[in-house]
């Protein structure tokens, strides 16, 4: 189903869906814990309830209660063939892979086939180095056979997802292990936040340099209580709308967080945005800006947002490292390339790693595309407020995947939208 989306100022509060990084990470850590682990701050999304549902079939009990998720870990390995329904989460699917050949001869992860044209290459290189299974199809991956501690060198330019799944899986096995990054190093944020909710569970990693990782082996995951913070990756949509078209409260935003998208509030009070803190709130004001030339290697989560946002700065935008946007759950530089042309925003692209984004009026010359894909959907909701004339935008239920509540939350916010079949 489409959207049409009417231009309209917004004013009001929002509450941000809580992080689906850190309930990923969080959900694994308390199922490898032999004992009841608390997860408090909870949202539900397509990708958050795949990673809930493998993880029982691991053997984990898992209940749901309001805001509130308990654990209580798995006891035993299941020492058989499995079937892992991953749907379209690629955390779910990568972070699982190294820990399914602990529990299981041999599993089956099917999902859709959007998700298993996305790279697993890195993986595909372990297992065959290690003389292991691993054997990809359009919908579905099949691997056999338990991943060995060592020594593991792996390239810094693809998704930390990988060496989350590592970090997650390595340290149960009864001897150390090594994980050497080669540059460039993208994603380190990531990193250390896995690491950071691993020590939360009793597990040490030893950062040895930038670029070694240590990996102390027969250590054992304690549970515990974890309080989850807001996603601020979802925050930025928020604060993009404000920044170009409302007077918006923001809840629940902490001082600080690990989570790398947090960088967003910087980003915008750089540009002369109009921030500022209430307590545990952020009010940020419609502002004339100017955004600096940005960077997004390490936020690519943040591409689609910033390239919207640039589109109304005071002068020309030029956003480096988008070729991380390429293997999302769309082509997401093409995605926004096209869109912004849609919307008559110039966008001059140098290289597969560069564009210039030319700020000007806001006009829908032909209906949008989400490509299926939660994070177009959301920016270009964003932009649409301040089109000329209302925007249509195909396929609003790719917002399932993370943030199920968006386009009520902007409704609350006094913008208008109807629903077309």
């Amino acid at each position: 189903m489409d959207v049409k989306i009417y231009p309209g100022f917004a004013q009001g509060e929002v509450n941000c869906p809580y992080s689906k990084s850190i309930m990923h990470r969080a959900l694994i850590c308390a199922s490898l814990a032999s004992g009841l682990s608390v997860i408090n701050n909870v949202t539900l999304s397509d990708d958050i309830i795949a990673t809930i549902d493998c993880l029982r079939v691991f053997g984990a009990d898992i209940k749901i209660a309001g805001n509130q998720i308990i654990v209580r870990g798995i006891k035993e390995g299941k020492n058989k063939n499995e079937v892992l329904e991953v749907n379209e989460s690629a955390s779910t699917l990568r972070f699982l892979i190294p820990i399914s050949t602990l529990f299981f001869d041999k599993v089956v992860f099917k999902g859709k086939k959007s998700l298993f044209r996305r790279p697993l290459v890195v993986y595909e290189e372990v297992f065959r180095k290690q003389k292991l299974k691993f054997v990809e199809e359009d919908d579905q991956l099949t691997v056999s056979g338990k991943l060995k501690s060592g020594d593991y060198l792996l390239n810094g330019n693809c998704s930390s997802q990988f060496f989350s799944g590592l970090l997650f899986y390595l340290p149960l096995l009864p001897e150390s292990s090594t994980i050497t990054i080669r540059k460039p190093y993208y994603s380190q944020g990531y990193v250390a936040l896995t690491i950071d909710i691993l020590k939360k569970f009793g597990i040490e990693i030893i950062k040895k340099t930038k670029y070694e990782l240590h990996i102390p082996g027969n250590q054992t995951y304690k549970p515990t209580t974890i309080n989850n913070e807001i996603d601020y990756s979802h925050l930025a949509f928020w604060l993009g709308l404000a920044t170009m078209n409302g007077n918006l409260v923001c809840n629940q935003v902490d001082g600080d967080s690990k989570q790398p998208d947090f960088k967003i509030i910087r980003i915008l009070q750089n540009a002369n945005v109009r921030i500022s803190r209430i307590g545990r709130s952020l009010l940020c004001e419609k502002s004339t800006y100017l955004l600096d030339n940005l960077g997004i290697d390490n936020q690519p989560d943040l591409g689609p947002i910033l390239a919207c946002i640039a589109s109304q700065s005071q002068g020309k935008v030029t956003l480096t490292g988008v070729k991380r946007l390429v293997s999302k759950e769309s082509n997401r530089l093409n995605a926004v390339c096209n869109n912004l042309k849609n919307l008559n925003i110039e966008v001059t692209r140098f290289s597969l790693d560069k564009i210039m984004i030319h700020p000007g009026k806001v006009k829908a010359l032909a209906p949008l595309d989400s490509y299926s894909d939660h994070r177009i959907f959301m920016a270009f909701a964003i932009l649409a407020t301040i089109s000329e004339n209302p925007v249509i935008i195909k396929n609003y239920e790719c917002i399932q995947k993370s943030y199920p509540n968006f386009l009520k939350d902007l409704a609350q916010l006094q913008i208008k939208f109807e629903y077309i079949n």
